[in-house]
C-alpha cells in the first residue's frame, strides 16, 4: 500500500468515521471502508514507467520495431511511459554491466562488445590473446 493511500485512509477514518487510528482498527470494517474511500478519491499513485532494454548491437530494424512497441505500450491505460534503452551486451554470451559472467568479466576494449570471458572463444587456435 502506498504511503499516500495509507495516510488518506487514516484521515478518512478519523474524520468521517470518528475513530482514532490504532493498530487494532486495521481489522475493522471501518478501516476497510476508509481504504475503499481512499481508492475512490483516486489517491495519486506513482507513475508506471515500462523500461525495455535492447542489446547495443541490435540491428536498426529491430530498434525501430521495439520503439513502435514502446509507443503502443505507452498508449495503454495505466501506463504513463515506455522507454527503450540500449544496453552494452557481450555479442557472444549476453552478459552486461549489471549482469556479468559467473566469476566476473570486463570489456576487452572501449568499442568491441566482447567480454574478457569470451575472448578465448573467439581467438584463433594458437593465437595470441
Amino acid at each position: 500500500m502506498s504511503p499516500e493511500r495509507y495516510q488518506r485512509a487514516v484521515e478518512i477514518l478519523e474524520t468521517k468515521a470518528g475513530l482514532e487510528y490504532s493498530d487494532d482498527v486495521e481489522h475493522t470494517r471501518e478501516w476497510a471502508d476508509a481504504l475503499a474511500a481512499a481508492d475512490d478519491e483516486g489517491v495519486d499513485a506513482p507513475p508506471l514507467i515500462v523500461n525495455i532494454e535492447l542489446p547495443g548491437f541490435a540491428p536498426q530494424d529491430i530498434r525501430e520495431l521495439v520503439a513502435g512497441l514502446a509507443d503502443d505500450v505507452a498508449s495503454r491505460d495505466g501506463i504513463d511511459a515506455a522507454e527503450v534503452f540500449l544496453v552494452r551486451t557481450c555479442e557472444i554470451c549476453g552478459c552486461t554491466d549489471l549482469e556479468a559472467c559467473l566469476g566476473g568479466c570486463w570489456w576487452t576494449s572501449p568499442t568491441d562488445d566482447i567480454c574478457s570471458a569470451c575472448v578465448p572463444r573467439t581467438a584463433a587456435p594458437g593465437g595470441v590473446r
